[in-house]
């Protein structure tokens, strides 16, 4: 994770907003506004004296540490029948039943597998911990850490609020990394997520594995897998969510796969001012081009 503390200009961006809800999740209240000024510097001082570390309110490596390594991580467990042929060597953390309920967490009884009619792919921005347990207070249902596996956040019937309308009738699935929304432009970088990620082999291992399993939930529980978003398509601030190669290598592979699926089109999204199209630089065949709404 980045080295985060406070500075002039503050730093932001979506590190310090992880830090803010893990901070949050040790009932230190700083907010989760994306911006390290002087009441999350209070909050990290007060962690670290909390937990015998050297309180100079700078988020480094032991701090970063302590905060997702604060509870054991389950073994990996198999989440799926062998029987399916899915690729083998994907570790499966069950994190669901072992943390509080995220920020904007609710519970529907309307909300199942039979309202749910596809995912919404995120890049989570930041660089997150490699403990499962560093994940336990993200907003979404799946989790894919850097080292690959698939960290099951929360349960397929709790409504997690992810990617705004979208987080109504779809799964959120988190991509550990800070990508650009254009591959090989810095300018499209999240600023104070760290350097520029690319998916490393690992983490499309596990998504081949979800997307596997998500097929497998359509055919015996009802699931009707037949959208895959982008956060952008909900929000006009989510420009670079999930990133173009994110896009390239998980959304239109799927899609080539399994032509029953789309991501609505080249002019969708949720309604004019509250999501962005698919660009160009995303999906060759679609007109829109990156900044436009």
């Amino acid at each position: 994770m980045e080295r985060l503390r406070l500075t002039s200009p503050m730093m932001t961006g979506p590190a310090v907003k992880r830090l803010q809800e893990m901070l949050g999740a040790m009932r230190i209240d700083v907010g989760a506004d994306g911006i390290f000024g002087r009441l999350t510097e209070a909050g990290v001082l007060e962690f670290q004296r909390r937990e015998g570390l050297s309180a100079d309110g700078v988020v480094g490596e032991k701090t970063w540490e302590k905060l997702s390594g604060s509870k054991q991580s389950p073994a990996a467990t198999e989440l799926w029948p062998t029987a399916l042929g899915l690729p083998k060597g994907v570790p499966v953390y069950d994190r669901h039943a072992l943390h509080a309920h995220p920020k904007n967490y609710h519970v529907m009884p309307e909300y199942n597998m039979k309202t749910i009619v596809g995912v919404t792919l995120h890049q989570t921005g930041c660089r997150m911990p490699d403990s499962p347990a560093g994940w336990d207070h993200v907003n979404a249902h799946f989790g894919i850490p850097r080292q690959g596996g698939i960290i099951l956040i929360n349960p397929f019937t709790d409504f997690i609020w992810h990617a705004q309308q979208l987080s109504l009738t779809t799964f959120g699935v988190e991509i550990d990394g800070n990508f650009p929304g254009i591959e090989g432009d810095p300018k499209t970088l999240w600023s104070g997520g760290g350097p520029a990620a690319t998916l490393t082999p690992e983490q499309e291992l596990a998504l081949d594995a979800l997307f596997g399993y998500l097929l497998y939930l359509r055919d015996t529980q009802g699931f009707k897998f037949q959208r895959v978003h982008a956060h952008r398509q909900s929000s006009p601030d989510r420009v670079a969510d999930p990133g173009s190669e994110i896009w390239r290598k998980v959304a239109l592979k799927w899609m080539a796969k399994e032509p029953s699926l789309s991501d609505g089109g080249p002019t969708w999204r949720i309604g004019p001012g509250r999501g962005r199209t698919i660009p160009r630089q995303w999906n060759p065949e679609y007109p829109d081009g990156y900044s436009q709404s």
